[in-house]
């Protein structure tokens, strides 16, 4: 029997995420989910705003300085959690699922 993921997100990680998502509806922004996999449970415990994008009102990359930003920050504010995704919004599209 194949169980599906089940993703939980702290109230804290849903906050900074709506927060950071609207307070721009110029261009994307996005950042990185942290947290751990437990199991079936993939466990969101924070979002960190991933600086050093190039973005557009249409589309956002993640730099190589951006990774390299957000495991830094993961591995001395954040130990023993990993990076497990990561979010980006659509200013001006309502709600799009991807």
């Amino acid at each position: 029997m194949i169980r599906e993921p089940r993703p939980s997100l702290s109230a804290t990680a849903h906050a900074d995420i709506e927060t950071h998502c609207f307070s721009t509806t110029t261009n994307e922004v996005g950042g990185f989910l942290v947290g751990q996999v437990t199991g079936q449970t993939t466990e969101v415990e924070a979002a960190l705003p991933a600086r050093g994008t190039v973005a557009t009102q249409v589309s956002l990359t993640f730099t190589h300085e951006a990774w390299n930003d957000a495991l830094a920050t993961v591995k001395t504010t954040f130990p023993g959690k990993s990076i497990v995704g990561w979010y980006h919004s659509h200013p001006g599209f309502g709600l799009f699922l991807s």
